[in-house]
């Protein structure tokens, strides 16, 4: 028997593992996105910056924990980390490419809350520390914003 945690557990493991069209199999049409430094995602939205994000760090991971159900929520935490080996484009519309730094990212701690909906991810929310999330990022791999 499957539970609610299952669709968000497949996401994130197709995430893991860059795979963003196997993941989009367990994400809602209308799904939203909201956090880590952006304006509120879609789908299509949210998965194009997961794919230009896993270009500019191949070696990303979640590293995903204590992962809790609640009802149609879903609580868990993250710690975003890899390395800018890769073009890193498309953050903001109008964004200057920025070349491959080498530079190893270590995010602080996320809370993330995701609800399902018909078998599916319907929202996921990342709450993160001010120096986490995009941001961070950017100022990890040396570039001011």
């Amino acid at each position: 028997m499957s539970g609610p945690a299952d669709p968000v557990k497949r996401m994130i493991a197709y995430l893991e593992a860059k795979d963003v069209v196997q993941a989009a199999g367990h994400i809602h049409d209308d799904f939203q996105f909201s956090g880590f430094g952006s304006d509120p995602l879609n789908k299509e939205q949210f998965l194009s910056l997961m794919k230009h994000l896993f270009q500019a760090f191949p070696d990303w991971s979640y590293h995903p924990r204590e992962l809790k159900a609640e009802g149609d929520a879903v609580h868990f935490k993250t710690q975003v980390t890899g390395t800018h080996t890769g073009m890193l484009t498309a953050l903001d519309p109008g964004m200057t490419p920025i070349g491959a730094s080498g530079k190893a990212i270590a995010l602080p701690q996320d809370q993330v809350e995701c609800t399902v909906r018909d078998g599916k991810v319907g929202t996921m929310k990342v709450t993160s520390p001010a120096d986490g999330g995009i941001p961070g990022i950017l100022k990890q791999i040396g570039v001011s914003k």
